[in-house]
């Protein structure tokens, strides 16, 4: 029964803002077959990478990290809406590196390793990532999306 559930607690926060961030990037998961269209930022509408932003070894069955970039490359859409998925399901921590793209900045969205009220932010709120790389602890996933560089971006 939904109506007897706790709106105060960190499980509820963290599950609707999640379910936000699906409505928000929507166009990601329409059911469509990918396109191979590259955004003017120079996205791909998706592309996957291992944690030093290489092409994944598919055939290494001990593999426990994968990364994935979506990009915004919706016809009606200012192209800034590109989100970057780290899984480590790794026992310790692991460094990923982070796509780099003129005219944008990523922003942390999502860690699930964070302590609630920090797990999980609004796109608005999203914490600025102050390195190219980001540590993803053990067994966590952490969600990244742009926003437009406050940097002047170049043609």
């Amino acid at each position: 029964n939904w109506k007897k559930i706790n709106k105060k607690t960190p499980m509820y926060r963290f599950w609707r803002l999640l379910i936000q961030k699906r409505k928000d990037f929507l166009h990601h998961f329409r059911g469509k077959y990918y396109t191979g269209k590259i955004n003017s930022y120079g996205i791909p509408e998706i592309q996957w990478f291992d944690p030093a932003l290489q092409t994944p070894d598919w055939s290494n069955k001990e593999a426990r990290t994968l990364a994935v970039v979506l990009g915004d490359v919706e016809d009606d859409a200012d192209e800034t809406r590109n989100a970057f998925v780290m899984m480590n399901m790794f026992w310790e921590p692991i460094r990923f590196g982070i796509p780099q793209y003129d005219g944008l900045e990523w922003h942390r969205t999502i860690d699930t390793a964070m302590p609630s009220p920090e797990d999980a932010y609004t796109h608005k709120k999203a914490k600025p990532l102050a390195s190219k790389e980001y540590e993803v602890q053990a067994r966590s996933i952490a969600i990244c999306i742009t926003k437009k560089s406050k940097k002047t971006r170049s043609k």
